[in-house]
């Protein structure tokens, strides 16, 4: 116990609790995923529906590749136009806010921010990063 309390036993004691609390994280972190996979088992076995798997990230070329045939391609009732004049509009602001605007004004979902941000690309629309939102004015 004096070796705790001198100068250069101190850091060494501090390092080994630290240790056993890692240890303790990191078996508690393994008991909760086992808890949480079985009890998804118990759960798909009563709905009859096979275990989900978790979901797969695609790959950044992927992601580019479909982000650019979506800007490519535009579908639906939206138009460049469209997303201009809600541009005008609300001034600077996220493609959320101009997807909500065109959606309200259409009285449905008829698209989302990835979309817009396809059209505000076409439309030559600068980027502004405030308050680290992405904000499209043109």
């Amino acid at each position: 116990m004096d070796s705790v309390n001198s100068p250069k036993g101190l850091p060494a004691t501090l390092r080994v609790v630290a240790d056993n609390v890692n240890n303790v994280v990191s078996e508690l972190t393994k008991l909760i995923n086992s808890v949480a996979s079985s009890l998804e088992a118990s759960n798909a076995q009563k709905d009859g529906s096979p275990r989900s798997k978790p979901a797969r990230k695609a790959s950044k070329a992927r992601k580019t590749s479909v982000t650019n045939a979506a800007a490519a391609a535009p579908t639906g009732p939206v138009t460049d136009e469209t997303v201009r004049a809600a541009m005008e509009q609300l001034g600077p602001a996220t493609s959320a806010a101009i997807a909500a605007h065109i959606n309200t004004a259409a009285g449905s979902t008829v698209i989302d921010g990835r979309r817009i941000r396809g059209h505000a690309r076409r439309l030559g629309a600068r980027v502004v990063m405030r308050r680290g939102e992405r904000l499209y004015r043109l």
